[in-house]
């Protein structure tokens, strides 16, 4: 089995984690197959991997986006083998290619498929104008390179702890982002614009599998104090194989900073926990429970082809830090009140309550969520609070539940 099945470039056309546009529709692809004399293969050996990573795209993204491919013949534009130098490459690959009579700006996306050349030390990469195939010509390249002009800048990497934790490349045995030949995971399939189903923590949570088309939920997101997690169900026989040995059936687990600037266990977003519940597999099993310190706790209840059944529980026993009042100022029967947030290391604040004597006068989201980032909210208000001296209150409430102490100040309105 092929243990590393990608080896791409450094990001240069991708969006920011987190900030990719949606891709949907059709999406038509030129390859441009350029030598300096050497064919290693067929024309029609590297349209059959096009056709194929056309259905993985329409497979994977439910429908919602594919391929049109088109191949040119080898197309004569070097001279020499080249050092790599991808945009000489490119100049001389698009000018061949517009002289052949190709109209390149029919295509949304266009490739430069090489014989190998061994001054450029990948085997795929996404440099502009498009993607790079240097001596590579497989599904799995050509979908991996795809996502990174997608949006996707992660190299498919893993958390592993051995026994210091860490993020590792390619590390990812089920995502094609990795070394993996499987299919993409909820949040990248999230931020392309092909799942919307997102399951909220909740007692009881059917995911279907991130595979294939579900009436439901086909991930679950679990925001604590400073990170996020993404669970997926990756099912027993997937549509796309997984021909890694590191890969195992079960619910996976991705894991990030959740983007609002809070402190992180992570370094970045979208990391595979490689072993969650140390099993020595990057899958947790019916009736295993991967559980996060002073946040929540999920078992995997049952499991069949197409679903898996999670049990959920906040374990956040721990009140918030009581806030703290900035200023608050009051006139023609109203006041205005500014605070600050206290430190928050469990399940994560969700809400401020801001208090009039003993009246809820408001309640105010820590974060809102657009697309999948989360953006924190100003902590601030103006409420009424009728004439007088009157005492104001804001508590933090955390996703558990748990109330902080309220901090108080008298008003003068």
């Amino acid at each position: 089995m092929r243990r590393v099945l990608v080896i791409a470039a450094l990001a240069v056309l991708a969006m920011p984690a987190g900030a990719a546009a949606a891709t949907l529709g059709e999406q038509r692809v030129l390859l441009m197959l350029t030598t300096w004399g050497p064919e290693p293969y067929a024309p029609a050996t590297i349209r059959a991997e096009l056709d194929e990573a056309s259905a993985y795209m329409r497979s994977v993204s439910f429908g919602k986006t594919w391929i049109t491919g088109e191949v040119t013949p080898w197309l004569r534009a070097l001279t020499a083998q080249p050092a790599c130098d991808t945009a000489g490459i490119a100049q001389a690959a698009q000018s061949a290619a517009q002289a052949a009579g190709y109209d390149l700006s029919r295509y949304t996306t266009l490739g430069i498929a090489m014989p190998r050349v061994a001054a450029c030390p990948w085997g795929g990469a996404y440099f502009p104008p498009g993607i790079w195939l240097n001596g590579r010509n497989d599904r799995e390249v050509i979908a991996h390179e795809l996502g990174h002009t997608y949006g996707i800048s992660e190299e498919g990497s893993a958390w592993l702890c051995d026994p210091g934790c860490h993020a590792a490349p390619y590390s990812n045995p089920f995502s094609v982002m990795g070394h993996g030949s499987s299919d993409f995971g909820a949040w990248e399939k999230h931020a392309f614009g092909w799942l919307d189903r997102i399951a909220e923590p909740a007692p009881r949570v059917t995911l279907g599998a991130i595979d294939r088309a579900s009436p439901g939920p086909q991930a679950m997101r679990v925001v604590v104090a400073g990170d996020e997690y993404w669970f997926e169900y990756r099912p027993p026989a997937p549509l796309w194989a997984y021909e890694s040995h590191d890969a195992a059936a079960g619910v996976a687990i991705h894991v990030g900073t959740n983007g609002l600037g809070e402190p992180s266990r992570y370094p970045g977003r979208n990391l595979l926990l490689y072993d969650p519940v140390r099993r020595g597999r990057p899958a947790v099993q019916v009736g295993e429970t991967f559980s996060v310190r002073g946040a929540f706790a999920v078992r995997v209840v049952s499991a069949s082809a197409e679903s898996a059944e999670l049990s959920f529980r906040w374990t956040d026993r721990t009140p918030p830090a009581k806030p703290r009042i900035l200023a608050a100022r009051g006139g023609r029967g109203r006041v205005s009140v500014r605070w600050a947030r206290g430190a928050e290391r469990g399940s994560g604040i969700v809400a401020h309550e801001v208090f009039v004597g003993a009246r809820r006068a408001a309640r105010i989201p820590a974060f809102r969520t657009v697309a999948n980032l989360l953006i924190g909210t100003e902590d601030r208000v103006t409420v009424r609070a009728g004439s007088g001296s009157r005492r104001i209150s804001v508590v933090a409430v955390d996703r558990a539940g748990n109330r902080s102490k309220p901090a108080r100040k008298i008003v003068r309105t």
